[in-house]
């Protein structure tokens, strides 16, 4: 990783991790960069509430591009693929 990098990429930074630690790091990373411009890739919608913006994609078609409660309010399929992700973990 380049140190002095004002945008950081991650491509599935935390797939292998438990819930609790995919947490634990992602609070810690943004902590530690908030003055940068990350852009990470995932497929767990638990990690998103941290983002700033969402570009939610679907077969490579963008679906929608929003903040996490504005997709959640107006995005039927964010919002079904959103709780069938939490209902895994409940």
């Amino acid at each position: 990783m380049y140190t002095n990098a004002q945008v950081e990429f991650l491509d599935e930074p935390t797939a292998a991790l438990d819930a609790k630690s995919e947490n634990e790091i992602y609070q810690h990373f943004l902590r530690e960069n908030e003055d940068k411009t990350i852009i990470f890739v995932t497929h767990r919608l638990s990690a998103v509430k941290y983002a700033d913006k969402i570009l939610f994609l679907q077969n490579g078609r963008i679906l929608g591009f929003d903040t996490h409660e504005k997709l959640i309010r107006n995005n039927a399929d964010y919002r079904n693929m959103y709780n069938l992700q939490k209902e895994a973990y409940v």
